[in-house]
């Protein structure tokens, strides 16, 4: 029996996309509120927007089908501009409703004159200046301290040369920028034996020695080899860097820790195969240490003692790495993998990879700027941390391409120039009222978005009223 919507299927997806629209409509702008989400088990109360949408279930097949179109819209502005999904799901509503065949056949025209549009009204913005501070504290809800505290962090970052902030989330401390001078990385000890402190699992040494490894360390003899050319070298601390230590490894080192040498095996932890490959390239690199492995054609156990460099200090706080002090870099080769990871940076699909390529960036650039999302209960940090990842990912967008007028003035003037009997003008309109609870007056005061986002918020929510404007059946395949 073939499951589907029937002839008002048209009036079916309309009811769902305004279903959507309404529920993440109450997180929206400066004066949103909150929504409970809860699974039956955990309960989760959010002003982010992002959160909402990913939560959304339906039990009826049918309206879960249109719902999964709906969140694919929503993401995919999340992907390519870090926020604005919102924005997206709302508009995209308000277009559906006044929606025409005869738009649609014009959508790619749309598409263009709506951009050049929003690009005519962008200004650019800087550190310091009132329109990043409104661009930060839309971005937070009207969270004042947490959009303080964000502008604070690029503050110190423009100062520094880095490329990118990172939000942290940490149970019962206050909401505050840390930074760390040298280069920071997650990694693990391999044992407990290995620290000063085993209880407090703390580590640290002057002058040590370091060597990389790109694959697995395995094998006693290969230990035995690098432990002695290090005594024919005088190394008296010695950092191993790796991925994963195989057993045959750990027991070859822990017999030889504090009898040959100080050592310290340190497992990266990069969250997978390949996110640790890259943590290494990147750490090897802001050092100027080599790496060995199958790739180099040379194995741990046949470094040579060229191949382990110093470095002036590392500090090791649980998984928390720090490797301060000179180096052997090279510019040139640093440069080049900067270059390359902040090309990728707004190609990313998720926060975590954003916060990921950002740490590559500031391993090598040896200075890491973090606000730590401080809360005294997991709901809380899990709600803010959202909050400050939109509020980073807009202050750099806004810092890259400039900002427009927004809460809803960057759409309500889209259709100008648009000769193509199209109502979109008037859809936008209801945007800006929903956002500015009613106010759609030029004078108003407003607040102001990135261009960026608002371009790619435009693109998306046209596309996605457009595909379900010409949905005709909702049919389920299994």
């Amino acid at each position: 029996m073939i499951k589907s919507t029937g002839p008002n299927s048209n009036e079916f997806v309309k009811n769902v996309m305004e279903q959507v629209s309404s529920l993440v409509e109450v997180t929206y702008g400066p004066s949103g509120g909150f929504v409970v989400l809860s699974n039956g088990n955990t309960s989760l109360a959010t002003k982010d927007g992002v959160s909402v949408i990913r939560a959304l279930v339906s039990n009826d097949d049918l309206e879960q089908a249109v719902i999964s179109v709906i969140q694919e819209a929503a993401l995919n502005t999340l992907s390519k501009a870090g926020d604005g999904t919102t924005t997206t799901i709302v508009l995209a509503n308000q277009l559906l409703k006044s929606f025409s065949t005869y738009d649609y056949m014009k959508k790619e025209e749309i598409i263009k004159s709506v951009k050049e549009e929003i690009r005519k009204k962008s200004k650019p913005v800087t550190i310091g200046s009132d329109a990043l501070t409104s661009i930060a504290m839309t971005s937070t809800s009207g969270d004042k301290s947490l959009a303080k505290t964000v502008l604070e962090a690029f503050t110190i970052a423009e100062s520094h040369g880095i490329s990118g902030v990172i939000a942290e989330p940490h149970l019962g401390r206050c909401t505050s920028v840390d930074t760390v001078d040298g280069i920071s990385f997650t990694g693990n000890m391999i044992d407990t034996i290995f620290y000063d402190s085993q209880e407090l699992r703390t580590k640290s040494a002057i002058d040590p020695h370091i060597i990389f490894a790109m694959d697995e360390v395995s094998g006693e003899d290969d230990i035995v080899e690098l432990i002695t050319t290090c005594v024919n070298k005088g190394v008296e601390d010695l950092i191993i860097i790796a991925p994963s230590f195989a057993m045959t490894s750990l027991s070859a080192l822990s017999i030889n820790h504090k009898v040959s040498m100080n050592l310290m095996p340190i497992a990266v932890d990069g969250g997978d195969a390949v996110r640790t490959k890259m943590a290494i390239q990147a750490i090897a690199t802001a050092l100027g240490a080599t790496i060995v492995g199958e790739e180099s054609g040379v194995s741990i156990g046949d470094v040579s003692e060229d191949m382990i460099i110093p470095v002036g200090k590392i500090s090791i706080s649980g998984k928390s790495v720090v490797v301060s002090g000179y180096d052997n870099s090279s510019k040139e080769s640093i440069n080049e993998l900067v270059n390359r990871y902040e090309s990728k940076l707004r190609a990313v699909a998720s926060d975590e990879e954003r916060d990921m390529i950002k740490t590559l960036i500031s391993i090598l650039k040896k200075k890491m700027v973090k606000v730590i999302v401080g809360g005294h209960t997991l709901n809380s940090i899990t709600e803010r941390k959202d909050r400050a990842d939109d509020c980073i990912n807009s202050v750099e967008l806004a810092l890259k391409g400039g900002v427009v007028p927004g809460a809803g003035r960057a759409y309500t003037n889209m259709g100008i120039g648009i000769n193509t009997g199209t109502n979109i003008d008037k859809a936008v309109e209801a945007v800006s009222r929903i956002i500015n609870k009613g106010e759609v007056s030029p004078t108003a005061l407003q607040t102001l978005d990135p261009t960026i986002v608002a371009e790619i918020v435009a693109e998306q929510a046209i596309e996605l009223a457009f595909m379900l404007g010409m949905t005709r059946a909702v049919v389920l395949t299994q």
